[in-house]
């Protein structure tokens, strides 16, 4: 009897796509007094640790960055410095350091993608919106920005 019993498997029914949509969703607001101007984030909201390793998660003005990384943007701007590199004046220290951290504190790789990404802004920027307003119309699609509720807009 036990072989039998252990021999049943047990048919485990996988909800339907239909049935998933169906089902009853929690309900999310942004509490009103919450907007990107009144949110503090905590050192947990800032930072990423893997080990002894820490990655910045958050670059945004009006965060403060430590002695650490204070450093480390010296040490780009000196590579820039020592190899006769200009940045474009739009680029700020903090997407420099966004940048440097994301290369693996490699001011080559780090320095490249800042200028590719810089040359593909201006070429690619602002988008032509040409042929587009009657999709823009319809709703299947938004092109602007999010409201205080961070909803699109």
């Amino acid at each position: 009897k036990l072989k039998e019993s252990s021999q049943k498997k047990i048919k485990m029914e996988k909800p339907s796509i239909a049935r998933m949509f169906m089902m009853p969703m929690k309900k999310f607001t942004m509490p009103e007094q919450l907007t990107k101007e009144t949110f503090v984030p905590t050192k947990e909201d800032i930072f990423i640790y893997a080990g002894e390793k820490r990655s910045r998660l958050i670059f945004g003005h009006p965060i403060e960055f430590d002695d650490d990384e204070n450093e480390q943007i010296e040490e780009f701007k000196q590579y820039l410095v020592d190899n006769d590199l200009e940045l474009p004046a739009s680029i700020d220290f903090r997407e420099m350091y966004r940048y440097y951290q994301g290369c693996g504190y490699d001011p080559q790789l780090a320095y490249e993608g800042l200028v590719e990404n810089y040359k593909f802004m201006q070429e690619n920027l602002p988008v032509n919106l040409d042929g587009l307003e009657e999709y823009l119309q319809s709703g299947i699609m938004y092109y602007y920005k999010r409201d205080k509720h961070f909803r699109p807009i």
